[in-house]
């Protein structure tokens, strides 16, 4: 296994999915950010993972909710005939993702309550893309003696 890293940052947390993927044997290719500016790279290498953080919210106790956004992508053979197959493999890896993802050892908790849809979708597009798409809600329990920005002076009381 590659370096897990302790999480603090939304930075780490993204390293610590870029371990996922690069660990799995079936992806090949790892981006943050949005789907669309990765194809405009011209950079891709089938089945793909990208990530992106929807949003952040805050639980009491110093917990933040990381909810992030993960497309799994694969090329469909012209015509669609491998469609079906496309889609049980996908839906696999998401299995695969997920379940890292519900590993304590990144540093992070999912719930095991956490209900997880995932979408399927086939874009008709020059690269006919199948892409199965989830949200997780990664939470990360933050240190209690810890000022992400030092201040100046003493913060008021």
């Amino acid at each position: 296994m590659s370096t897990v890293t302790n999480i603090q940052t939304l930075n780490q947390l993204v390293e610590n999915l870029r371990v996922i993927a690069s660990e799995h044997l079936q992806i090949h290719t790892f981006y943050y950010g949005d789907p669309h500016e990765f194809y405009l790279s011209g950079t891709t290498n089938s089945p793909e993972m990208w990530v992106a953080c929807d949003s952040i919210s805050r639980e009491s106790g110093r917990v933040n909710v990381y909810n992030m956004n993960i497309v799994l992508a694969d090329n469909v053979k012209r015509g669609e005939v491998n469609e079906l197959e496309v889609e049980s493999d996908l839906v696999r890896i998401a299995e695969d993702v997920i379940a890292q993802c519900m590993d304590s050892r990144y540093g992070w908790n999912v719930a095991e309550s956490a209900t997880i849809n995932m979408s399927i979708r086939t874009e008709r597009t020059p690269k006919n893309l199948t892409t199965v798409e989830f949200m997780i809600p990664i939470r990360v329990k933050l240190p209690n003696n810890r000022c992400a920005i030092p201040f100046n002076q003493n913060p008021l009381t």
